[in-house]
């Protein structure tokens, strides 16, 4: 406690401490306490701390102010001009609780123009407790050490500072200001005590910002709060703790608020550490947002990787059963013994009336096909885009049988045409390898009928199918939250494929050109699942595709025969979509991208007896967005 006519410099060493006790909240009680005509300095390596009240009361007087008598109530209503406060907490120091500076004050309780300036220079360690007041024509607080808002309860600590107008009350830190405890209840507020002044945070390269927060929806969520009474410059980092890290993440539009700017603040004044935050199908980023005159700084949240890979899952299942799906359509040389031997097209000497035949026959189709998929998906929030790369490499496998009857006849002019119908079953699997590492997989089961006709140049070909499996989704991101539950699988769809041949036609030997179109449709319907602790719903999806194309080939007199064909394809159908119900938060949607437009090259040789028959095709389809390649091998015996 000094009361002194002069410059005062007050040196508390490395180990030394300095502690008060009290029973009221007084500026006399502290542990340093400093009233002076003249500058103040105050030096601190060791430990300054008080139980009740400032642990600091420095006032610089001017020499008309001075009375020990009375002191420290009287400077309210005098002058004090020109003397400066600097308070050094050094790199070693403690200090523990609040101050109470007044460099610039004149008689009606405004900053004096006159006054002098207040300088806190903080290296060490500052445990805030209680309410700050700065009173100074020009006030900065300088924080390269550590300054911690903490404690069990709540705590809401407030640093008041009145300065000159013009020259606005700084905080500028270079250090951490730590808020962080475990309970995300705490606050630190920067007022500034006067309209037309702030008190404005600048962040330097070292600036770091400590909050605890409770990460879920809307109505559930908290965290520590930063309250700065000016504007925002420099840069500064939040580090997040989360006080519940076992809890699934949810959707949180509205985000948890973590710092109030009154004044003006702009993107990069604060970023994210390590961000954003993974809470398994929700990520938490920062984002700016104005609430009437004040910008808000926010940690929300929106669907993260998993929830944007999860429509790509539904396009990989329609790629997987048209495929299978057109299998069935494919189907290897003609029923029954109607060989061109028969045809008075071909062999004058024939009947006229030519050969009508009955026969059937078994077949087994093994097809793999490859796809690489570059995608990308964006989720938009307070005027900030997201963007996430839900790109993947596919594999699709299967195994497929069938078993048909039917009528081979000639007509009169000695032209082929031929009935059929029959079943298919088989076993399919496909696994998708996201970018990002996660992996989704299929296997099931496909049953479904199929059937032809063919008259002469033109044919018409149809298969309708059903498909059912398990769906499986392996994600490192999901499994701390309890990972995603695997869901079942149905598909039912059907194919219409028909062309027309210009030249040889079936089963006679020459070379043909065949245009042809084909119409494919496919619903997929999978199963709710629970996904992180959250419902997940995997919007029913129907796939319209069509394509037009043509093929150039030939047969010849020994049954081989061999083509190749060229096509346009297109995506109609609708876009997959996911929607995700989180506890005590509002469901959001994700929409994926169907395939668009893409040309296939194919080809294909076979081989016919009149008992049996051997194919294999194989094609490559593009876009710009997907690569894929595969292909099938069939076998064939009828009789």
């Amino acid at each position: 406690f000094a009361r002194v006519d002069g410059d005062v410099t007050v040196n508390v060493d490395e180990g030394a401490s300095i502690y008060s006790e009290s029973e009221g909240f007084y500026l006399n009680n502290g542990a340093i306490v400093v009233a002076t005509v003249g500058d103040i300095t105050v030096n601190n390596s060791g430990n300054l701390g008080a139980s009740n009240g400032f642990t600091a009361t420095l006032i610089a007087m001017s020499d008309d102010v001075y009375d020990p008598s009375i002191f420290p109530f009287n400077f309210l209503n005098k002058v004090l001009d020109q003397e400066d406060i600097v308070f050094n907490n050094e790199t070693s120091g403690v200090f523990n609780g609040a101050m109470f500076a007044i460099a610039a004050l004149d008689y009606n309780g405004n900053v004096s123009s006159v006054g002098g300036d207040i300088e806190i220079n903080n290296d060490g360690l500052w445990d805030a407790e209680g309410p700050t007041f700065l009173v100074g024509k020009d006030v900065q607080f300088n924080n390269d050490g550590i300054f911690e808002v903490t404690g069990e309860d709540l705590q809401t600590v407030s640093i008041y500072a009145a300065s000159l107008e013009g020259k606005d009350a700084e905080f500028f830190n270079d250090g951490v200001v730590t808020l962080a405890d475990g309970d995300p209840t705490d606050n630190l507020e920067l007022i500034a005590k006067d309209d037309d002044t702030d008190f404005d945070w600048r962040g330097g390269p070292g600036s770091t910002l400590e909050l605890d927060a409770y990460l879920a929806g809307p109505s559930d969520s908290e965290a520590d709060e930063l309250y700065i009474g000016g504007d925002t410059s420099g840069r500064t980092e939040i580090v997040i703790y989360d006080v519940e890290p076992s809890s699934p993440g949810a959707y949180n539009p509205e985000g948890i608020l973590l710092v109030t700017v009154t004044g003006y603040s702009e993107l990069g004044d604060f970023v994210l550490a390590d961000g954003p935050i993974n809470k398994g199908l929700f990520q938490y980023d920062l984002y700016l947002t104005e609430d009437g005159y004040d910008y808000e700084w926010v940690l929300a949240s929106i669907p993260g990787q998993a929830a944007q890979e999860a429509p790509s899952i539904v396009t990989g299942l329609e790629e997987l059963g048209h495929q299978a799906m057109a299998a069935g359509t494919n189907r290897l040389g003609l029923l029954g013994d109607c060989s061109a031997s028969y045809r008075p097209g071909v062999n004058p000497t024939a009947d006229a009336a030519g050969c009508d035949d009955m026969g059937g026959s078994v077949w087994m189709s093994v097809l793999g096909r490859g796809m690489n998929v570059d995608g990308d998906n964006s989720f938009g929030l307070y005027g900030q885009t997201t963007d996430f790369d839900v790109s993947y490499d596919q594999v699709m496998w299967g195994l497929i049988a069938g078993a048909d009857g039917g009528r081979t006849w000639t007509d009169s002019h000695g032209h082929l045409s031929s009935v059929y119908g029959g079943v298919l079953g088989g076993y399919l699997a496909t696994t998708m390898d996201f970018e990002s590492g996660n992996e989704a997989s299929y296997d099931g089961g496909m049953a479904g009928i199929y059937g032809g006709y063919q008259s002469g140049a033109w044919f018409l070909n149809s298969v309708l199918t059903g498909m059912f499996g398990s769906m499986s989704f392996d994600s490192g991101s999901l499994a701390a939250w309890g990972g995603a539950e695997d869901a079942g699988v149905f598909q039912v769809g059907g194919v219409v494929d028909s062309g027309f041949r210009f030249g040889a036609e079936r089963g006679m030997t020459g070379i043909f050109f065949e245009p042809g179109v084909t119409v494919s449709v496919l619903s997929t319907s999978v199963d709710d699942a629970e996904w992180a602790g959250n419902d997940m719903s995997f919007d029913d999806s129907t796939s319209f595709r069509g394509r037009v194309g043509a093929k150039v080939g030939m047969e010849t007199e020994g049954g081989f025969n061999a083509y190749v064909e060229a096509s346009l394809w297109n995506e109609f159908g609708d876009d997959p979509e996911i929607t995700i119900s989180s506890l005590n938060a509002p469901d959001v949607s994700v929409t994926g991208d169907g395939l668009g437009i893409w040309a296939d090259i194919g080809l294909g040789i076979g081989y016919e007896t009149e008992h049996w028959a051997f194919g294999a095709e194989g094609d490559v389809a593009y876009n710009e967005d997907m690569m894929s390649y595969g292909g099938s091998v069939k076998l064939q015996v009828s009789w």
